[in-house]
């Protein structure tokens, strides 16, 4: 596991719960320079056969309104390295005849909401960057998941529901589910070795209308939206 920082409590939790030993690794992955020398470092002492890029950070607000450093930070964390991750450990995946990278898309990268421009263009280009590499990688043995992850209920969705409110009506993140319920949908993909994992209930729906009708998901979503809602 790959964290900024190192959480006793966090590991506590893993080795208590898995019978392999869990390792933590202090690196902050908005790090180009930082997230390259972790990875040639654990690439000499461990043999990597599931790369699962999770790490990511939120943008929620107009895009004037936005730092400059926070906008490059999450294209860093949630572009950037994992290609370059990818990059990196896929070599010895393809001499080894086997590997799965895990993708930690979201339905933002499909439904692009106003104040989500900056993460919707990284889970997008995570989307495409994804299915691109599974066709290449086709008669190697290695092989891709991508996951179309709806709200999870995590400290992010609290920031996201706070940072959207300034200009949104947020009813239509009422439909939040549990990490757990997502791990459990993720390891059935794996099991049943699936290109892609998408959520269920309404947002799937949602995945839908937006496929299919796009006006009208437009429509409702601008219904919501408020550019000078607090001015």
């Amino acid at each position: 596991m790959v964290s900024r920082s190192i959480n006793e409590s966090v590991l506590s939790h893993f080795s208590d719960k898995n019978k392999h030993k869990v390792q933590i690794h202090s690196c902050d992955l908005s790090n180009l320079e930082q997230s390259t020398q972790f990875a040639n470092k654990l690439i000499d002492s461990t043999r990597i056969d599931v790369l699962f890029n999770n790490a990511g950070l939120l943008t929620g607000d107009l895009l004037e309104n936005l730092e400059l450093d926070k906008i490059t930070a999450t294209l860093n964390v949630n572009l950037n390295t994992p290609i370059l991750l990818t990059r990196l450990f896929l070599p010895s995946m393809i001499k080894n005849k086997f590997g799965l990278i895990i993708n930690n898309a979201s339905v933002s990268g499909e439904f692009y909401f106003p104040c989500a421009q900056v993460y919707a263009a990284t889970k997008g280009g995570l989307t495409l960057f994804t299915k691109s590499m599974q066709l290449e990688l086709k008669g190697t043995g290695v092989n891709t998941l991508l996951l179309i992850t709806p709200g999870i209920e995590t400290k992010m969705m609290e920031q996201l529901k706070e940072d959207y409110s300034k200009h949104m009506e947020l009813d239509f993140l009422s439909q939040t589910i549990k990490p757990e319920e997502w791990v459990d949908q993720i390891m059935k993909s794996v099991d049943k070795d699936e290109r892609i994992c998408y959520p269920s209930g309404s947002t799937r729906v949602g995945l839908f209308l937006n496929r299919h009708t796009p006006k009208m998901f437009e429509k409702i979503i601008m219904k919501k939206f408020e550019r000078n809602k607090n001015s």
